[in-house]
Order: C-alpha cells, then structure tokens, then sequence
C-alpha cells in the first residue's frame, strides 16, 4: 500500500491531537481521498467514548454488566426481541471490556458502514463525482441528516439502523443478496426494524403503484385509525404478554404520551427540527410524477408515520429512519435538474445538525468531551466515568437531574 504524505501527516496529527486532525480529514474527503473517511469514524468513536453514561444508556450498561456476568446459553432464557445485541454484548464483556469501550467500537462500525454507502453513491454517479464540490456536498448532506448524536448516544437502536441501512443499500441500489442478512440481522439488534421489512416486503410482493389520491387516502385513514390499528397489530403478534406490554408503552403509553411533557418548548422545537427534512422531501416526492415509484419505500414510511404520528418515540425513530430512505434514492438518480432540491436540503440537513446539538447540550456540557479540545488520543482512551462520578451525577432512572460535575 502506498502511502501519501497527507495520510501519513495525517497519521500523526490525528494521534497527538484529534481535533486538530478535523479539517486535515476534511480537506481529504474533498479531495475524494476516502481513507479519511476511517479517521472521522474514529474521531467520532471518540465523542461516542467519552459521552455521559445516562438516559438509555444507563439502562444498557446496566444490561451489560448482567449479559457479561451470565453464560451463553442463559442469553436465551432473558425474554427479549433483540437477541443479536445481548449476543454482541456477551461477546463484548467475554473479551473484558468496559461499556465505554464498547460504545467506541460499536459508533467506529456504525460509521464505516455508513460512510461505504457514501462513498458508493458518490463513485457510481458520475454527475456528483465529476465534482470535488458536489462530491463534498453531498457527503456533508448525508454527514449532516445522521445528527450529531447519530452514533453516540443510542448504541442498540442506532447501531440497528447502520446494519440496516446498508443491508437495505445493497438490496435496492446495488443489487447483492447479501443485503437481506444485514436487514435481519439489524432487525435482531433493534425489534423496531422488523416493521421496515415489512414494508419492504409488502412493496416488493405487491409493486404498489402510488398516485396523489391513493397516498392522501391511506395518510387520512391512517391519521383516522391509528391507535385502533396499532393496537390490533400488537395484539395478534405471537409474542410474550410482557414484551406487548412493553411495546404498548412505545404506542398508548409513557414513551407516547408522557416522555416530552417535561421537555422545555427549545427542546421540542430542536427535535422536531433534527428530522424535518421528510416534510420538503414529502413535496418534492409529490411534484415528481415521472419517477415517484422510485421513493415508493418513502411513501409507505409516511403511510406508517401517519399512524405513529401521537407516539412521540416511535414517530422520532421512524421519521429519523424516513429521511434516509428517501435521501439514498434522491442522490442515487441525482443530476442537473435537481440541483435546486439539493440546496434545499443542504440547508435542511445543516439545521437539522444544529437542531441535533441543541437538543443534547446538557449531555455535553456534562460530560467529558470537553477533553477533546486539548488532549492526544492515548489521553482521551484513558478517560472514565467512576463509581463516584455516576453515583453523584446519575439518577436510578438514568436522568442526570442531579448534577454536580
């Protein structure tokens, strides 16, 4: 392997001061140098390191510590819809690493998978990659719609979506089989993803053929009917009784109606910015007659957001899910005539980062991160949230409403 005097500059940087390497990493990515793509996944498997054990995440390192205390074969007596992540971090506590350490790695891959459909978006659409601007603009776009707590912060749900989102890449745009085992196997790290399969599958058995009227009346009877629907779905799965319990909680209960209520109106605003991209991709799906059976995956997304639309949690994740299902396919048929669509949701997609760190400043003004501005990379890995730090920073529930840094 030949290495330039960038990478190998670049090498070095990025070991005594990671920050520093940013733009050196940025200025490479314009370049079409997509090495520099495994440098960013790292710098953020850094920010995803040294993020605040709290929320979910106080509850998984939680789990963590039970999986890895249990032999294997126990894994399948803990009534669970998301059997690959227990199994992932059996493996995890097995190799005797800390929950830090796994948030690190699993952020690392979920990165490099998301970057592999970038950078084949890019390389097979000769329009985008014919400019070093389009090129960078459009891996910006995408960079930008993950969020900034894209990776850091959900571990089980967001490290699902990465699994995915390529296995749904390669099923649609570039036609390996192989993609149905990563769809499955992101469906098994987070139960939320067998309803995407559904869809795809209900669109690859029935072709449905979309027009203005037929989406309108499926959105209105899906508005009508919502919680009735839903609660007929759950309950006719052949699940346990505890684990409908649990998915009521996401429908009909706190995680629908309650979690936002003590949730500042800022906050509220922030989240709803971080995924309202789907809104002018919805319009820009409607004025396109010719190729609307392309976004067809989309339409049905929204026939679903339709009916989660009162359910806080499942609303967020699915929206979030949504606007990447129709960001792909835009960017795979992108050209000319699009271009003023592309600045709409360049624009979009900056709002939505922005709107994504607003919503996590307490996190961040918390944690650790702030070891980021100064430190090298060995200083940064040796960097730990103690007993005493979780004891006086971390509520029994995961909140931090007890903060004294």
């Amino acid at each position: 392997m030949n290495f330039s005097k960038q990478s190998i500059l670049l090498f070095f940087v990025f070991i005594i001061y990671p920050l520093g390497a940013i733009p050196l990493i940025l200025i490479e990515i314009y370049n079409k140098k997509y090495y520099a793509y495994s440098y960013l996944a790292v710098f953020m498997g850094l920010l995803a390191f040294l993020w605040t054990p709290s929320g979910d995440l106080s509850r998984i390192q939680e789990d963590f510590d039970f999986i890895r205390s249990i032999e294997f074969l126990d894994l399948f007596n803990i009534i669970s819809l998301d059997y690959v992540y227990n199994i992932i971090l059996f493996v995890f506590g097995r190799l005797n690493l800390d929950f830090a350490h796994v948030r690190f790695i699993i952020c690392i891959i979920s990165y490099l998978l998301f970057f592999k459909i970038i950078k084949k978006i890019i390389r097979d659409n000769s329009y985008i990659s014919s400019s070093k601007l389009n090129s960078f603009l459009v891996f910006l776009t995408f960079f930008f719609l993950l969020r900034f707590t894209g990776f850091l912060t959900g571990v089980r749900f967001t490290f699902a979506f990465s699994i995915f989102l390529y296995g749904f890449f390669n099923v649609f745009y570039d036609t390996s089989r192989k993609g149905w085992y990563f769809m499955f196997a992101g469906a098994l790290v987070h139960f939320s993803f067998w309803i995407l399969i559904f869809v795809i599958l209900l669109q690859k058995l029935f072709k449905f053929k979309f027009n203005r009227l037929s989406i309108f009346l499926f959105i209105f009877l899906a508005l009508f009917f919502s919680i009735y629907i839903v609660s007929v779905i759950i309950s006719i799965l052949p699940i346990d009784e505890s684990l409908k319990f649990h998915l009521e909680n996401y429908t009909t209960g706190f995680f629908a109606l309650d979690e936002y209520k003590t949730k500042s109106f800022l906050f509220k605003v922030s989240r709803f910015l971080s995924y309202f991209l789907i809104y002018p991709a919805f319009f820009f799906v409607l004025i396109k007659k010719k190729n609307i059976y392309i976004y067809s995956i989309f339409i049905l997304m929204i026939i679903v957001l339709s009916l989660s639309f009162n359910m806080n949690s499942i609303y967020g994740r699915y929206a979030f899910i949504s606007v990447f299902l129709f960001i792909i396919p835009f960017f795979v048929n992108y050209n000319k005539a699009n271009m003023g669509f592309f600045r709409v949701f360049f624009i979009c997609s900056v709002i939505t980062y922005l709107a994504s760190i607003q919503t996590v400043k307490r996190e961040l003004f918390a944690g650790m991160q702030y070891k980021i501005l100064y430190s090298p990379l060995p200083l940064i890995m040796m960097s730990e949230y103690d007993k005493k730090w979780i004891n006086n920073n971390i509520e029994e529930n995961g909140s931090m409403t007890k903060f004294q840094k």
